[in-house]
């Protein structure tokens, strides 16, 4: 059981032994992480002070906490640990409040902001660091394509796009010719509706149509869509939602036999979401940069690492957070060897929760994909999918018709 007291949300807490320091500085090259020469001196003497942006109100509640608990594991493995002392601040669905809070953190003279929001709100927040000299780590879902890169920003989020991706291509492959997608309304404004679809008409399937839920009266109800995707005849039926809402589809579809074979959210797949979907998750597959039982060296020493730390296993949340600490970490020792670390920061590696993290020119983390299938109440990874750095040419351009009827800024809902 775990007796662990988070930090209350707003109060700072130090974490680590023996290390060195950083500060983070908007460079010439894009999403760069970087310590000016003259500057390191001064701060190689004292903890690292990094602000947090910690997500509240998200239908997993323990999001914030995990995100915070992972971020101080990430400072505290590896060969050369770093002092850093976190100062968190909540912000509501993972965007409201965001701008008063990173201006609060930069008051208090952080050297890194940590973000647990989407790349949208992101983008708001990028020049408030980049006008006081302070890097911006986005350490969100990562539901939304990052197009091109700024700089003093980097994103180690979940790569849930990507994921997406992954599952479409692998879905044509290995589960059928043809696909269905019922999406919540709420859940709609992601590029992960997209990436799937996109994914599987390319590797050579079909989209036979798409059902937008809980969103009357434009959408339909639970009810219609299941049936609209059970007449289809489709192989796949992809469910785009979180939250209640995937346990309502999950569990109609169930009611109503359909047979293709499910596919739903990385996300709202997680190991600690699976409990309140009961057995209407048995079976489902879902994509996501991480699997807590994947088979690799390099889960395995996050997941005891964290388990010592924490008592419990870490979640997806958690696995973010190490890796931000991980990037930051690493940035800070490459950036006290050497001035101008941001001048060659495209295409480096580090060894995260989830492997190997490879950092493309547009400043999105990326790693290795794990195929997930739920089988007795938790998570198997059965197949894996290649890192994606950078947009693949399917997502270069949506047609016209592919259009949200809003973009949801949520980290997660």
């Amino acid at each position: 059981m775990n007796d662990h007291l988070p930090t209350p949300i707003g109060q700072p807490t130090a974490i680590g032994v023996s290390r060195r320091s950083f500060v983070g500085a908007a460079g010439i090259a894009t999403a760069a992480l970087a310590v000016p020469a003259t500057a390191q001196a001064a701060f190689a003497a004292r903890s690292l002070r990094v602000g947090v942006l910690v997500p509240e109100g998200l239908s997993y509640a323990r999001a914030g906490e995990s995100l915070l608990a992972g971020l101080a594991c990430g400072f505290d493995t590896g060969s050369k640990p770093h002092t850093a002392t976190l100062i968190p601040r909540g912000v509501r669905q993972g965007y409201a409040g965001a701008t008063s809070a990173t201006a609060e953190l930069l008051a208090s003279r952080v050297d890194v902001v940590v973000a647990g929001v989407s790349s949208i709100t992101a983008e708001s927040l990028a020049p408030l660091c980049r006008a006081q000299g302070v890097s911006l780590v986005v350490a969100g879902v990562g539901a939304h394509v990052v197009t091109t890169g700024t700089p003093g920003v980097v994103h180690v989020g979940l790569q849930q796009w990507q994921a997406a991706h992954a599952m479409g291509v692998w879905a044509r492959r290995s589960l059928g010719g043809s696909l269905f997608e019922i999406v919540a309304a709420p859940d709609a404004g992601y590029d992960n509706v997209y990436a799937t679809s996109r994914a599987f008409q390319a590797a050579g399937g079909s989209l036979l149509g798409r059902a937008l839920t809980h969103n009357r009266p434009v959408g339909t109800g639970v009810a219609e869509a299941v049936a609209a995707a059970k007449s289809s005849g489709a192989a796949v039926v992809v469910v785009h939602a979180s939250g209640r809402r995937v346990s309502e589809i999950l569990s109609a579809l169930r009611r109503d036999r359909v047979s293709a074979a499910i596919v739903a959210d990385g996300v709202a797949m997680d190991d600690p979401m699976l409990r309140s979907l009961g057995s209407s998750a048995a079976g489902v597959h879902s994509a996501s940069s991480w699997c807590s039982r994947a088979d690799t060296s390099a889960v395995r020493r996050f997941v005891t690492a964290y388990k010592a730390q924490e008592g419990r296993r870490p979640d997806a949340f958690a696995a973010v957070g190490h890796d931000a600490g991980r990037v930051i970490a690493a940035a800070a020792r490459r950036t006290l060897r050497r001035s101008g670390w941001a001048a060659g920061v495209t295409g480096r590696s580090v060894e995260g929760a989830r492997g190997r993290l490879t950092l493309g020119d547009n400043g999105v983390v990326a790693s290795r994909i794990s195929i997930r299938r739920v089988v007795k109440g938790r998570n198997e990874e059965i197949a894996t999918g290649a890192k994606i750095v950078g947009i693949p040419a399917t997502l270069m351009s949506l047609r016209t018709t592919e259009t949200a009827a809003y973009v949801n800024e949520y980290l997660g809902t």
